[in-house]
């Protein structure tokens, strides 16, 4: 057939019948295509080839780059097709969006031409390998009965191949395709009669505890047991109903057998545990699915609490947007959220920043070590529940089978797993069987560590380490744990006295302070403070940070939520000398916590009090639940000096609190003198935004605290008369900056003195000006000693050992005169560079030291 005998052909066919042409690309529409190659099958039935194209992500090339462009190229698609039609005996046609499809006589040399021309097309307009065509084919013979509207459908099938599974530029439709939809048409109507006839049920795996295997929860799968008794296990026909979109009527029916069960263990009497259910990207797509969940919790009137949602990982790589706002919704309505298959995706650490979830569920390819990459596997595994432990996010490991995973994730901190070592997915009636006896069941503390109290997350920031511990068991879970390993590895310590036995025993708490310590954290000292009802217990310690000793403060909090059915106290580790970011005073955090700490909602003022001043609470303040109340009898009882009262007002009106804080994310300080008993102290009220927070719903956290000292480097716009430490201490005579790694001087609150006293304004070097001070005006006896406490590699070994706090009584001459004074050296670390700072306090203790040394004399003149 020459060139004319085409042209002639196929002008002849676009002539018969009504030929709808499409305007963009000038070739026929889908209908007209399948008219057009059915008449050439039934004219000229030669061993023939379809082949049908799309273009991979094509939707999002028009966002990004525009639909004049996308169109641009559709037209040139068609104009190449249009070309082959007068080249060839072929057929072109448009099948909608992005979609082309061609019928031709068998020609491997044109299939390879379609291939790389329509490759070099998209090219022009877009280099991004997203964005690449895939072909589908199949081959059509003389001895065919396929029909057109068939044959594209196979081509769109091995399209779909090609792009899932191959990545190919071309997939041809095989046997292997046809017996799979020839078993998709005959196990359709059988999964419907099956669905009629309630022949899908629910077998449940339970979830466990690792320490003793006790029952927490359980997931809900699905089975199919036909009438012959026979069970289909879901992977003979899962994916088919996922590919049909069949699976949302299969899982709305396992969720309201799921919710039956629930109601009669409720009725019955048996433990009503949490149990997951399976919630797919599709189902999520295709209908609403909260509106379903509600409705089923309604209907049934079981907790939402029992019913909780496992959705993959992939459904939000997949789909995220969809996901995000369903899970949202979900979570609004109650419902906790498993990510379930975690790590199985690309973006498995990036997501969990976006993502709300209350539970991981750590994918069981994990725990395949069987291609030599046990160490790899291993430092993932802990890298991603102690990253999980960080943010309290709970973790559940799937898939355990050996004794060798239990031991591994024990070792790892690891607390729940689900998995054929304790037990396979059983039916409804063995599950009920096995949690009559309430000897394998555990009340699940897997979703308690999400605290109730929400403040606990706005105060953890300023410790180190914040463990929940149940004063009773023992049993423990870390809110939030060091960065250091700390060396407690594995086998996970069962419980609090068994962690800290080992803490203690590989050398992370002095050698003079482990008693101490055990003594704290036991369950006899826990359990007396709760019978006197005493809030806080403290202890101060020394323990290993980053190699060295560091003075830290353990402290255990009863929350105010504590009770029977939610015993849970806090244990808490405060870092005591580095914590100058805070801007916290070393003396305060060794000594003291906060006085009062209070949550306020910064539009109208309700607040709930956390923690309250003897004081106040001695004035019935404990009853305000109002910010304006509290306050209100703060001034009311004249609890606030004089010369600050006014400030105060003005710093604690609430509009303008919450107005400073909508424009700036740095807390608000304020120091003022409040009075306890008959004394005024120094106190801070610092004003902060709440984990809470948002612009919409501004939380504000109010936290008062006392002042011993100003722990903070030198600032000239803070020494100002009114509120220098002169005032606060009388004997005070002045205070020194230094950097003792770099052994320079830094500033002064009274410069004039120290170089009038030091002869330091010579160099910045400041044993330049101690030697100076020494040579000048300490007494013989006192200057060695004086020489030696300002040492640099004195000070940088004695804080290596943990010591923050460093005093020297000595004597010197004023005016000619012998006097005593006291240096009293505040050591800690500065955040920015690294170095090792001082503030220099000193005090004339003359009249006192010598009232003492009186005191000494006369008692041993009595003694002799």
């Amino acid at each position: 057939m020459n060139e004319n005998d085409n042209i002639q052909q196929n002008t002849a066919e676009m002539c018969k019948g009504a030929v709808n042409i499409d305007q963009l690309t000038g070739l026929p529409l889908m209908r007209s295509y399948w008219d057009l190659v059915e008449d050439r099958i039934r004219t000229n039935p030669l061993t023939s080839t379809m082949m049908s194209v799309n273009i991979a992500n094509f939707q999002y090339f028009n966002k990004w780059y525009g639909r004049d462009k996308g169109d641009a190229l559709l037209a040139e698609l068609g104009q190449y097709f249009q070309k082959l039609r007068q080249d060839y005996d072929l057929i072109a046609g448009y099948m909608g969006s992005d979609y082309f499809s061609v019928f031709f006589k068998e020609d491997q040399d044109l299939v390879d031409a379609l291939i790389e021309s329509v490759k070099l097309i998209v090219s022009r307009y877009m280099t991004d390998p997203l964005f690449r065509p895939f072909w589908g084919a199949y081959k059509y013979t003389e001895n065919d009965t396929t029909n057109a509207i068939d044959m594209y459908d196979y081509t769109i099938m091995a399209m779909g191949k090609s792009y899932r599974y191959t990545y190919s530029d071309i997939n041809w439709f095989s046997d292997a395709m046809a017996k799979d939809l020839a078993t998709t048409v005959d196990l359709m109507p059988r999964i419907q009669r099956a669905m009629a006839d309630d022949e899908f049920t629910i077998y449940l795996q339970p979830k466990c505890q690792i320490v003793d295997g006790r029952i927490v929860g359980a997931e809900a799968l699905v089975r199919w047991i036909n009438s012959a008794g026979e069970t289909i296990m879901p992977g003979k026909f899962v994916s088919f109903l996922e590919k049909n979109g069949y699976i949302t009527q299969l899982d709305q029916h396992i969720w309201e057998i799921t919710c039956r069960t629930i109601r009669r263990w409720m009725d019955t009497g048996l433990p009503v545990l949490p149990v997951s259910i399976n919630v797919s990207r599709i189902d999520i797509q295709n209908m609403d699915v909260v509106r379903v969940l509600t409705e089923l919790v309604h209907k049934y009137q079981i907790p939402v609490s029992s019913l909780e949602i496992e959705i993959t990982e992939s459904a939000y790589v997949e789909n995220e947007s969809i996901v995000k706002e369903a899970e949202e919704a979900l979570k609004l309505n109650g419902f906790k959220i498993i990510i379930d298959d975690f790590g199985s995706g690309y973006s498995s650490l990036n997501m969990l920043k976006d993502v709300d979830a209350d539970v991981l569920k750590l994918d069981m390819r994990f725990l395949d070590f069987s291609n030599g990459n046990r160490g790899r596997g291993i430092n993932i595994i802990y890298s991603i529940i102690d990253m999980a432990r960080q943010i309290d996010l709970p973790i559940i490991v799937e898939g355990i089978e050996t004794l060798e995973q239990i031991e591994l994730l024990s070792m790892m901190g690891c607390e729940y797993v689900q998995g054929y070592y304790f037990y396979q997915p059983m039916s409804i009636e063995n599950f009920e069987a096995i949690i009559s006896d309430e000897n394998n069941v555990a009340t699940s503390n897997i979703h308690k560590r999400k605290m109730t109290r929400s403040y606990l997350q706005d105060i953890t920031a300023y410790f180190w380490k914040v463990a929940e511990v149940n004063p009773w068991t023992g049993e423990y879970h870390f809110i939030k744990k060091s960065e250091d390993k700390d060396g407690v590895m594995g086998p996970r310590p069962v419980t609090i006295e068994d962690y800290v036995k080992r803490y203690v025993e590989i050398g992370m708490v002095h050698s003079s302070d482990k008693e101490k310590f055990i003594n704290s954290t036991s369950m006899v000292a826990t359990q007396l403070q709760i019978a006197k009802k005493q809030h806080r217990r403290r202890v101060h310690l020394r323990c290993m940070k980053e190699g060295r000793y560091v003075w830290v403060t353990f402290e255990c909090i009863v929350p105010n939520v504590f009770s029977k059915n939610n015993p849970w106290v806090l244990y808490t580790w405060k870092i005591a000398d580095t914590d100058v970011a805070v801007r916290q005073d070393t003396m305060n955090i060794i000594d003291k916590t906060f006085k009062t700490i209070l949550k306020m909602d910064g539009l109208n003022g309700n607040c709930e009090i956390i923690q309250l001043d003897k004081d106040e609470e001695a004035l019935g303040f404990h009853i305000s639940k109002h910010f304006s109340t509290w306050n209100g009898n703060i001034i009311d009882n004249h609890l606030i000096h004089p010369d600050e009262l006014e400030d105060y007002k003005e710093f604690t009106d609430i509009r303008n609190m919450t107005a400073k804080l909508a424009a700036s994310d740095k807390p608000l300080k304020f120091q003022y003198r409040r009075r306890v008993g008959d004394i005024y102290h120094w106190v801070c009220m610092t004003v902060s935004r709440s984990l809470e927070y948002s612009d919409e719903h501004p939380v504000l956290m109010v936290m008062v605290q006392y002042i011993n000292y100003l722990f903070e480097p030198y600032e000239s716009a803070k020494y100002t008369t009114a509120d220098s430490l002169k005032n606060l201490l009388s004997s005070l005579q002045f205070v020194i900056h230094l950097d003792i790694t770099q052994e320079r001087f830094v500033s002064s609150q009274d410069l004039a003195t120290v170089e009038i006293e030091t002869g330091i304004v010579s160099d910045d070097k400041y044993m330049v000006g101690v030697r100076h001070l020494v040579e000048k005006s300490v007494l013989p006896e006192y200057k060695d000693v004086y020489l030696a406490f300002m040492d640099r590699n004195w000070l940088l070994e004695k804080f290596g050992e943990g010591h923050t706090t460093l005093s020297l009584e000595y004597q010197r001459t004023v005016d000619g005169k012998p006097v005593w004074e006291l240096i009293l050296l505040l050591l800690y670390r500065d955040k920015t560079t690294g170095h090792l700072m001082a503030t220099e306090y000193i005090y004339n203790i003359d009249s006192q030291k010598r009232i003492e040394m009186d005191l000494k004399a006369s008692l041993k003149v009595r003694e002799n």
